[in-house]
């Protein structure tokens, strides 16, 4: 069987204890079931900077760098083009197997992609997607595998103590456009300024109707600075707004700590939401969404007619999805029953309040969901498509998986990061 070696960076950098990120710990464990060995690299604490895979100068990368030759992974899954360091491509010579997380400009070092396109395949959730990697790099068809949105999430019947949650973040990470914006205060002519803060919301609009093009604003920030920030500003006030419609019905936030004080200045009712529980692994998310009555999809400007992990998440729990409009979402559950969405939050609020009122409703929302992912919704039904594209052997034969999964090591690898001697560990920092 397969040796695989995951590369991410994590939104877990917050808690005291080591957790990973639910869809890569979901990911892994489906490897694993099928009798692979997986090694995990969260690479928050070794990259030097975001969109660069520039290892800390306090981190022994030749350490790091051994621990990976010495696992030999036949393959390698990487989150967004994240790596441990940045020669880390010449450093190994198997195929690597690239998840997008997000669009394009959120990627890492992409120039290393370009110049050794030909060990890349591409997961893809959906078609714009495919589209954006085929538009920004030119790959073989051959290289994409078709992937969707697997869970290895799980119905448990819990109390449902929980009327509505949202898990996630909100995306108010955009400072150097509103850096840029605040400097427009530099100029004495009134006129001038309004001349600029018009042209920028031509440019901003434009923008939105497509987000996988780029923001056209010439100003001296990076191309993808520009892009990701303005995906996260259209994030942050169409989750705000929704949020904001339905704090008084029950709603529980679970999330990226540091992040939500700052909603207390527009809306307190939201950080007055917010659980500071942790809702980041497997487990915990298996608790929270089963724990939930209705569970919220928000809008976010990069994924257009895709959606996030935790929407398999909840359609495989006891929870009931309440979600904005996707395109991909209905193909995948048109055929088992028709969800509610929403295109406003004043219609976010109303479908919330009638959904729980309706607990005949939601339960039958809740089994056609779980019966969908039950069919076609698993990580191990994508497994074929990966062993066909990469001429690699996911799956072990009942024979082999007595014979491998009881063996010593047949399990998550945790990597622990190794430091040079006499330099104190980095304080954890976001990267988004």
């Amino acid at each position: 069987m397969a040796k695989i070696c995951f590369t991410a960076i994590s939104n877990v950098f917050f808690t005291k204890d080591e957790f990973m990120d639910s869809f890569v710990e979901q990911f892994a464990n489906s490897l694993i079931r099928a009798g692979n060995d997986v090694l995990y690299i969260q690479c928050n604490r070794l990259i030097a900077e975001p969109l660069s895979n520039k290892c800390r100068d306090r981190y022994d990368e030749k350490g790091i760098i051994s621990e990976i030759v010495s696992f030999n992974p036949d393959f390698v899954i990487t989150f967004n083009n994240v790596f441990p360091c940045a020669d880390f491509l010449q450093k190994i010579s198997c195929p690597i197997l690239l998840y997008p997380s997000d669009q394009p400009s959120f990627w890492s070092d992409k120039e290393t992609i370009k110049k050794n396109l030909d060990r890349y395949f591409f997961l893809i959730p959906t078609k714009k997607f495919q589209e954006k990697i085929s538009a920004a790099f030119k790959p073989l068809k051959s290289r994409f595998i078709p992937f969707g949105h697997p869970t290895d999430m799980q119905h448990i019947a819990l109390e449902q103590d929980i009327p509505i949650s949202f898990v996630g973040s909100i995306g108010n990470f955009s400072k150097n456009l509103v850096q840029y914006l605040a400097s427009i205060n530099e100029i004495e002519d009134a006129a001038e300024k309004n001349k600029i803060k018009v042209k920028f919301f031509e440019a901003f609009d434009k923008f939105q109707t497509n987000t996988m093009d780029d923001f056209q604003l010439e100003t001296s920030l990076k191309q993808d600075v520009l892009n990701n920030e303005a995906i996260l500003a259209i994030t942050c006030k169409k989750r705000f707004e929704v949020l904001s419609a339905v704090t008084d019905l029950g709603l529980k936030i679970f999330g990226y700590p540091p992040q939500w004080p700052e909603t207390f200045q527009y809306n307190y009712d939201l950080l007055r939401a917010f659980d500071y529980s942790p809702s980041i692994s497997y487990k915990q998310n298996l608790l929270t969404y089963n724990r939930s009555r209705i569970s919220l999809n928000l809008p976010h400007g990069n994924v257009g007619d895709g959606f996030s992990w935790r929407v398999a998440d909840i359609l495989a729990s006891g929870s009931c999805l309440l979600s904005n409009p996707k395109k991909d979402l209905a193909d995948m559950t048109n055929k088992y029953i028709k969800l509610p969405t929403y295109e406003s939050p004043s219609e976010a609020r109303e479908l919330t309040v009638k959904l729980l009122k309706d607990e005949i409703w939601r339960s039958e929302i809740v089994r056609a969901c779980n019966e969908m992912i039950k069919d076609s919704g698993r990580f191990e039904h994508r497994f074929a498509d990966i062993e066909n594209a990469m001429n690699i052997k996911l799956h072990a034969s009942k024979e082999e998986g007595r014979k491998e999964g009881r063996k010593e090591g047949r399990k998550f690898h945790f990597f622990r990061y190794q430091k040079i001697p006499n330099n104190k560990p980095p304080k954890e920092k976001s990267l988004f």
